[in-house]
């Protein structure tokens, strides 16, 4: 599980093709935010995942896919092949990522090398993003700027704006119109 705003990379050193599962996810609750945005990177060996619920989760969601490559839209592009999943099979997976983060959670952290990678967002970094974040919030029926924001922080809006991107991979100008979209969604539901 790589945090937000971590620059990685996958690389296939065979001369075979091959196939992944890649979750991007956004969660709307602060709370498991805040936890997995703090949780520090580590590595999970072969043997420590066979003793956990983490192989039964990835078979559901290896059936998910082989159900969605037969039976559900494909969508192909150069080089890429996606599964346009049916409601249903989206919820399943979901709720299996949801597993799985949870599983992987569960796991003690090894040592301090295990948490060390490089370009990681530090602690400082994190925790001004997340004030940044609870500012946005609160502030979510007014007319507050990113500079007033930054002003409150001793920032420059450049920083700011660097810190929360980098952290929550979006700027604090995009979070802001993704917050006030999904109150509008909330508003016209209720």
């Amino acid at each position: 599980m790589i945090n937000s705003g971590s620059r990685h990379s996958t690389v296939n050193h065979s001369r075979h093709h091959y196939v992944y599962f890649n979750a991007h996810f956004d969660l709307d609750d602060m709370e498991m935010r805040e936890q997995l945005g703090s949780s520090p990177y580590r590595t999970i060996t072969r043997e420590e995942a066979a003793s956990s619920k983490l192989p039964r989760y990835i078979g559901v969601i290896e059936s998910l896919l082989q159900r969605g490559l037969l039976h559900d839209q494909i969508i192909e592009t150069s080089e890429v092949k996606e599964i346009g999943f049916s409601l249903t099979n989206r919820i399943y997976l979901q709720t299996h990522v949801l597993l799985i983060i949870a599983e992987m959670l569960s796991f003690p952290p090894k040592s301090k090398s295990d948490n060390a990678i490089p370009n990681a967002i530090s602690n400082y970094m994190t925790d001004i993003a997340h004030a940044i974040e609870e500012r946005l919030v609160k502030s979510l029926n007014t007319d507050i700027s990113i500079a007033d924001i930054s002003s409150e922080f001793h920032l420059s809006r450049y920083q700011c704006s660097k810190i929360f991107s980098q952290v929550y991979g979006l700027s604090p100008r995009q979070y802001l119109s993704r917050l006030k979209l999904n109150r509008a969604k909330e508003m016209l539901v209720t």
